[in-house]
């Protein structure tokens, strides 16, 4: 239910010099600065709240320079409701060249609050944003978040600031401008700057061009924005979300990046960037998706899931009220700490690789995160419905089937196993007849499907040794309602490969399916 092979296939294609960072951490002892790109999802919390800042400063340089003025707004509903605003005293001379730009000179700053008395002061202001739970903006961001992360570290702060830079987002928006200096953008608006190069006009003035960039990755992303709109889970769905939630949480883990994800198939995706639970509602009820390890101690309904689901290892369980789901508390606490944990891992071991940073935002970006403001009420409501067994299912009755006492027979040119080639060596094996295979899909895509087996046959008969090929197999024999063959090729692939468990649910859920359908045919 997710395109991830796709998606590792694609960091190791992406040059460097085609990608712009879309997401750039930068990490110091204290202070933790995340920039983030207009998406759909983030769309309804900036035109809820977020703050603009601007600086006027003595230089360039965020370590060698200071702030000399700071000035904040913040934005309720599109609306301006408060500002703050100080001149700084940067306890040194202020350069001539930079009074001549923001007017503010050394006489100025004389009286005025150091560095640090000019943060204790504005934090309180500012703790939305200081502690990530509001966005912030700022035109050419990446110079101001640099200044104050550096003040901030140096009065030994910590923070977690989540910006917006318009500059980035102007660029991406209006290909036909001069430039993109604050002025030009907002004279292009027919925005007016009430004091221009100080330092609450130029964050006024940022805030109002921030509002007409949202407005226009409106008009331009409307698809993207119809399609998140059909990703959200419905409120009973959220109800088991927030469940999930909350128990994630009372353990400890991370939720920063839980989104929650509705497909075009009504699956419900759990995820830290990496999957980590499926459940799904049918008229016939709701169930979660989980291995057969974890239920057969169950009193819940359970059912087979299907092969899209994970094939015959994985089971449906299925529950009504959120306290149902009580009993696999476990279960759904691991399985979402191991994709933390693969995220994690995969973070430190690609945190270098310049092809990342636009794919990791997009996955970042994935799905619908609850607010706590929600919480409450979902979990309340989630806990109300009546409980399964209360219920009748009407679940249908599973057949279970000895597949080595089946009397098939297929027919077929295949070399016998101990005839195949470069049985010594895997990379031999793999070089010479991944080519076959994958002119075999090819043709089997395309409906050549005896020409389709006779490639399978040359990769195999070269060694190659892949769970895919056997998938490959198997659907070019259920093509043809060969279901001999089918049962036959997928047996020798499930005896001869060392597999995962998903990818032995995959092959024996096939085999399964197969086995069925050979006895359905047979009656």
């Amino acid at each position: 239910m997710g395109s991830w092979r796709d998606f590792f296939s694609a960091l190791f294609q992406t040059h460097p010099e085609q990608q712009e960072a879309a997401i750039n951490y930068q990490i110091t002892s204290t202070v933790e600065k995340t920039k983030y790109r207009l998406e759909p999802h983030r769309l309804a919390a900036l035109e809820k709240e977020f703050f603009v800042l601007d600086l006027e400063t003595t230089g360039l340089s965020a370590e060698k320079d200071r702030m000399v003025e700071l000035g904040v707004v913040h934005y309720i509903n599109r609306k301006v409701v408060d500002t703050f605003n100080t001149l700084i005293n940067p306890e040194r001379s202020i350069p001539r060249v930079a009074s001549n730009v923001n007017h503010i000179t050394n006489d100025m700053v004389k009286e005025a609050p150091t560095e640090a008395e000019a943060l204790h002061d504005v934090q309180q202001f500012l703790e939305p944003v200081l502690s990530g739970q509001a966005f912030v903006c700022a035109h050419n961001a990446n110079f101001d978040m640099e200044f104050l992360v550096a003040a901030l570290n140096r009065q030994g702060y910590t923070a977690d600031i989540h910006f917006i830079d318009t500059l980035t987002e102007a660029k991406a928006l209006l290909k036909k401008q001069t430039n993109y200096k604050l002025g030009t953008l907002a004279e292009h608006y027919h925005i007016v700057n009430p004091d221009p190069h100080r330092a609450v006009g130029d964050a006024q003035t940022c805030g109002a061009l921030l509002l007409k960039l949202i407005t226009a990755y409106k008009r331009s992303h409307k698809e993207e924005i119809d399609k998140f709109a059909r990703s959200i889970p419905t409120s009973e769905e959220l109800e088991v979300c927030a469940f999930m939630y909350d128990l994630v949480s009372k353990v400890g883990l991370p939720t920063d990046l839980m989104k929650f994800h509705k497909h075009h198939n009504k699956y419900v995706t759990v995820e830290y960037v990496f999957p980590a639970l499926n459940f799904k509602f049918l008229k016939k009820g709701k169930y979660l998706i989980a291995p057969i390890t974890e239920t057969s101690d169950l009193e819940l309904p359970t059912a087979k899931a299907t092969m899209s689901e994970g094939g015959s290892l994985f089971r449906r369980v299925f529950f009504n009220a959120t306290t149902d789901l009580l009993p696999l508390k476990s279960f759904i606490t691991s399985s979402y700490a191991q994709s933390v944990t693969k995220y994690e891992e995969f973070k430190v071991a690609y945190a270098n690789h310049p092809a990342l940073t636009d794919q990791m935002e997009a996955f970042e970006s994935f799905g619908y995160q609850l607010s706590p403001e929600e919480l409450p009420a979902l979990l309340k409501s989630g806990a109300a419905h009546p409980s399964v067994f209360n219920l009748s299912l009407n679940l249908p009755k599973e057949e279970d089937i000895n597949i080595s006492e089946l009397p098939i027979q297929p027919i077929h040119q295949r070399v016998p196993l101990d005839k195949i080639k470069n049985q010594n060596s895997n990379e031999r094996a793999f070089k010479t007849g991944l080519p076959f295979w994958e002119e075999g899909e090819s043709v089997r895509k395309r409906g050549d499907i005896q020409e389709a087996i006779q490639l399978f046959d040359h990769a195999r008969y070269n060694g190659l040794c892949i769970p895919e090929l056997y998938t490959s197999y198997a659907l070019a024999y259920r093509k043809l309602k060969d279901y001999d063959n089918e049962i036959a090729i997928l047996t020798e692939g499930i005896e001869r490969m060392e597999l995962s468990f998903d990818e032995l649910s995959q092959l024996d859920g096939r085999r399964e399916k197969a086995a069925m359908l050979w006895l359905k045919a047979k009656k």
